[in-house]
């Protein structure tokens, strides 16, 4: 039985019919490395993960009760978001 999570293979939300499809593979070893390095060598958390449509990349972030969550829909935002990221939780 599928749970309210699950999906069925090949499935694309309505809004994302006409969206381009964002990967954080754009984002490059080494800024993603130096991201998660920032931020989880400061005692926080990190999540990354991309909406269900493939429209936004999607950044968790946690500092003890201090919760964040980032979107953006460019991948030339992703290097200020990754400065943002560390400015603020390392």
């Amino acid at each position: 039985m599928a749970s309210q999570h699950d999906t069925p293979s090949g499935f694309q939300s309505f809004k994302g019919k006409n969206r381009k499809s964002l990967s954080w593979a754009a984002a490059g070893t080494e800024s993603l490395k130096s991201t998660i390095v920032g931020v989880t060598d400061a005692g926080n958390s990190i999540m990354f993960s991309r909406t269900l449509d493939g429209g936004a990349l999607v950044v968790a972030l946690y500092m003890g009760n201090v919760k964040a969550k980032e979107y953006i829909t460019e991948a030339g935002d992703i290097p200020a978001l990754f400065a943002w990221c560390i400015e603020n939780f390392s």
